[in-house]
């Protein structure tokens, strides 16, 4: 009987014990990718999309970019909005808004029962939140990790909150009430809100890296058009500041997300594209700098 005592003791202690000293899931650096939504006033949720791609140097600590992504109707990329850039410190991940000096603490993973934290909101005032409790549990991609709950939200460590990467600690109104509905790391799903039950069709595959003068550059001057665009038998392709590219490569793929054509060996800006066997639809045109992060991306249309 002493043993039993002595063994669910132990068995106790181990468990506390686990929840304090369980090691930090480390906050993902790169090809990572939230889909949050947002309910205004009509009801309506309104998704946005937020990524980690490529890595930047403020001052003297390095930081993981943070996009804004935006979708047609097909779920091909228009735009990418520099929003910051992100970095975790032992059990702290602090962030960096554009154009701003100083970072701000975004998460602390080892807030215990009862602590309380006062933290930068994005519209600039401090909250204070207290932690009510904390679990392990695992996540879809078989991952171990902490959560701290607190009245409104609950913190995933190497995830972030229930109510949105960015948009934690902040108050329940009617007319801004922002929810995570998936998050993803090298596309394997790592959150998905029992809640919403999304689909969590969005997977983000860019190439990330290291930003460079050269880089940005290339951002800023390299485009490329498509005209005529919808096309019958052929249109012209037109690459601008082509000499900016190591290795470019326009790859074709279908509204299935299936690659159907790809053009290599690029010498001229301005060239013939002829249809083949392309049957009528819509078409995402992408150009890339082969091995490298640059990527744009046209939807075209086939007659």
């Amino acid at each position: 009987m002493k043993k039993l005592k002595l063994l669910f003791c132990i068995m106790i202690f181990f468990s506390i014990s686990l929840l304090k000293a369980q090691p930090s899931q480390f906050f993902p650096t790169s090809k990572a990718s939230w889909e949050n939504a947002t309910i205004g006033f009509a009801g309506v949720p309104f998704p946005d999309y937020q990524v980690l791609c490529g890595d930047t140097l403020i001052g003297d600590n390095t930081y993981s970019q943070l996009h804004a992504i935006f979708l047609d109707t097909a779920g091909v990329e228009t735009m990418r909005q520099y929003l910051g850039g992100i970095r975790m410190e032992t059990d702290l991940v602090f962030f960096i808004k554009e154009n701003v000096t100083e970072e701000y603490l975004l998460y602390d993973f080892a807030l215990e029962v009862g602590q309380s934290i006062t933290i930068q909101t994005i519209f600039g005032n401090n909250e204070t939140i207290t932690a009510s409790s904390n679990e392990l549990i695992n996540t879809p991609d078989g991952v171990t990790r902490r959560v701290i709950h607190f009245g409104n939200e609950s913190w995933i460590e190497g995830i972030g909150s229930t109510r949105g990467l960015l948009t934690r600690a902040i108050p329940l109104t009617p007319d801004f009430d922002p929810y995570l509905n998936c998050f993803k790391s090298f596309g394997e799903l790592g959150f998905i809100n029992s809640s919403s039950q999304p689909e969590c069709l969005f997977t983000f595959t860019d190439l990330c890296g290291s930003t460079s003068v050269y880089n940005i550059l290339k951002n800023q001057l390299v485009n490329f058009e498509v005209f005529p665009n919808p096309f019958f038998e052929e249109t012209t392709i037109e690459i601008s500041e082509l000499n900016l590219l190591e290795s470019p490569i326009i790859k074709v793929y279908n509204i299935q997300g299936q690659l159907v054509e790809k053009i290599v060996e690029i010498n001229e800006e301005k060239f013939i594209f002829s249809r083949k066997n392309l049957n009528a639809g819509v078409y995402v045109f992408e150009l890339s700098d082969w091995k490298t992060t640059f990527a744009l991306r046209k939807k075209i249309i086939v007659f």
